[in-house]
């Protein structure tokens, strides 16, 4: 759920600020732990989930931290009231058939 508010700030920060690009990376429970270790080898990076950082190579943190950052920076809000279910459910569609692209087993 975490990483879905995470994706929704990010995609209305590029809604409402049109110079503004995010790049979102989501990662199955299975390839979470090689890619956050990968990730955590730079400089001041922490295990937290979802892992954000800034095109600078600043770590961010976690949601936590990325809705005051967003807060901070931008004065922009983000209150709940929104299906995080939804978007969770639409991630793991689209992660289930990334895998399966991977193993040959897509749409032929």
């Amino acid at each position: 759920e975490d990483f879905a508010k995470a994706e929704y700030i990010a995609e209305s920060l590029m809604q409402r600020l049109p110079k503004m690009k995010c790049e979102i990376y989501p990662k199955t429970k299975e390839e979470w732990p090689d890619a956050v270790q990968e990730i955590c080898k730079r400089p001041g990076f922490k295990r937290v989930h979802p892992l954000i950082w800034s095109g600078s190579n600043y770590c961010v943190g976690g949601l936590i931290q990325f809705q005051r950052e967003v807060e901070s920076k931008y004065g922009i809000k983000f209150e709940g009231g929104h299906r995080w279910e939804a978007l969770k459910s639409e991630n793991m569609l689209h992660m289930k058939s990334k895998q399966a692209m991977a193993r040959g087993d897509g749409p032929k």
